[in-house]
């Protein structure tokens, strides 16, 4: 797919100059979860699931020593389990927050059941999707994803058959997939195939046992390094781009390569940026969450980038702590990407989203006294001063 010229002219420009940095790619999607997305995540539950019932019903003939048949084992798979929430033993929500459910009582929603039934009643009600208002309450509540050797309900999935649910859709990124192809497909070679062919799978249920663990370990520790090195790229995007407009010399997108009257346009630093008044960008970001114990508010930046921020100062008391999903306009205050850092404040009062609860008109937080801010009129260290663009 061809770039934008004005993409390949600054290309063009960094490559004539000893001293410019590597150039991000990057966009800003306007749909998180597009229709095409959101299929394609259906369509590979169904393969984990008819694969998952393909290791049920299919399997090996055991039989004893004098060659009695002594039942149907199936295939040995690892299976995605989450646990219902133990929900007698967790606490509903914090009667000094405002509470996420119009329709219940303060009483009612100190109830952990009560608040979890609430969110199950939304979720059948939105063909299974819940607003991230609704999700943080009970986040919290939600047990851990495990592997185990047999299969056990998947909560958030829904699934509570005796089939259970297993992964074989990326068998290239992940290895429970690929452990799940080769077991099916020694399964299918032993009905099918040649004589030769008639022997058990690869790995048999204790192999399965034993490999659980350590397959989840091994995929918890990938996982963070996905999610690293996705901060690490997003932050370095927001610093330089930042940095290049508090010049003026960060070129904006060309008329037309946004359609203006989206109404997702008003979330992209575009909408608010002028050249011939060079000044920090605005991005939008939406509240992660609201933990009262943290010193600060969690943030998600665009969709597009998906950068994760901590808003200072927040306010001080609970009950004034914007709901999970509220969407607000932000400037960077620091960011330091080999640390994962990314450090911002609210923007003006006149940016903000109509309908947006100013709940930076109360009494807020200090700042962290123990965070050093960087300089945001500098580079860090390890970066190099980009080449103007002219």
């Amino acid at each position: 797919m061809d770039r934008p010229k004005f993409l390949l002219d600054q290309l063009k420009r960094s490559e004539q100059s000893s001293k410019a940095y590597p150039r991000i790619w990057n966009s800003f999607s306007e749909e998180f979860q597009s229709p095409a997305h959101i299929m394609v995540s259906e369509l590979m539950i169904v393969a984990g699931r008819v694969a998952a019932r393909f290791g049920q019903e299919h399997g090996y003939q055991e039989r004893d020593s004098s060659g009695v048949a002594s039942g149907l084992q199936p295939v040995p798979l690892l299976y995605r389990v989450q646990h219902p929430p133990d929900l007698p033993m967790l606490n509903g929500c914090s009667p000094d927050m405002k509470l996420a459910f119009e329709d219940m009582a303060i009483e009612q929603a100190q109830v952990a059941e009560n608040v979890w039934n609430a969110a199950m009643s939304e979720a059948k009600l939105n063909r299974g999707f819940l607003s991230a208002r609704t999700r943080d309450e009970v986040r919290s509540m939600m047990s851990p994803s495990l592997f185990t050797d047999r299969p056990a309900p998947h909560t958030v999935m829904g699934i509570c058959d005796e089939f259970g649910y297993t992964r074989v859709t990326s068998p290239i990124r992940r290895m429970d997939d690929m452990v799940g192809h080769w077991q099916i497909k020694a399964q299918l070679l032993a009905e099918h195939g040649d004589a030769r062919d008639k022997a058990p799978w690869h790995w048999n249920r204790t192999d399965m046992f034993r490999l659980a663990p350590i397959i989840f370990r091994r995929q918890f520790l990938a996982n963070r390094l996905m999610a690293s090195s996705s901060q690490f790229w997003g932050a370095t995007m927001m610093l330089r781009m930042d940095f290049e407009a508090r010049r003026g010399r960060l070129q904006p997108p060309p008329a037309g390569f946004y359609d203006i009257n989206s109404v997702h346009y008003c979330d992209l630093p575009w909408a608010y940026y002028n050249p011939s008044n060079p000044g920090p960008l605005i991005w939008t970001a939406v509240v992660d969450n609201r933990d009262p114990k943290r010193p600060f508010l969690s943030m998600l930046l665009h969709s597009g980038l998906n950068v994760r921020a901590a808003l200072m100062p927040r306010p001080l008391g609970p009950a004034n702590l914007p709901f999970a999903g509220t969407k607000l306009r932000v400037q960077l205050l620091a960011a330091v990407p080999h640390t994962n850092t990314v450090l911002v404040k609210l923007a003006p009062e006149e940016y903000q989203p109509t309908g947006t609860s100013p709940f930076w008109k109360f009494e807020t937080a200090a700042a962290l006294p123990y965070m050093k801010m960087p300089s945001m009129n500098r580079l860090p260290e390890n970066m190099t001063e980009p080449t103007p663009l002219t």
